[in-house]
């Protein structure tokens, strides 16, 4: 699901570069700081776009609707069987399997 989202993720939603997504938690605009990064470096979708509104960081006016719309047309949750990583693939928001995740799925392929 994408309630998290890594940095990678964060700059293909607001369609930049990686690197100035790292300017962003490095750098506040108008006393907003980025939103807090968890453990693994992601940070929440809602936050996100909400931080994204605000300060006008980004080139994509529709980064809401297009959270909106993955959640709605993404597969439930994973099953053992399911490609990992492989929901995204084609969609803006496509990316690779986090570290957490490949220690999740490594068992399942055994």
């Amino acid at each position: 699901m994408m309630d998290d989202l890594s940095l990678s993720d964060v700059a293909r939603l607001a369609r930049v570069s990686r690197p100035v997504v790292t300017m962003w938690t490095k750098h506040p605009k108008d006393g907003l700081r980025f939103p807090e990064q968890d453990a693994e470096g992601r940070v929440d979708a809602d936050e996100l776009v909400d931080w994204l509104e605000a300060t006008g960081r980004g080139n994509n006016p529709d980064a809401r609707t297009e959270v909106a719309l993955h959640r709605a047309t993404s597969p439930g949750p994973r099953r053992a069987n399911s490609r990992p990583c492989s929901q995204y693939q084609g969609s803006p928001m496509r990316r690779s399997c986090s570290q957490a995740e490949l220690k999740r799925i490594r068992p399942l392929a055994q």
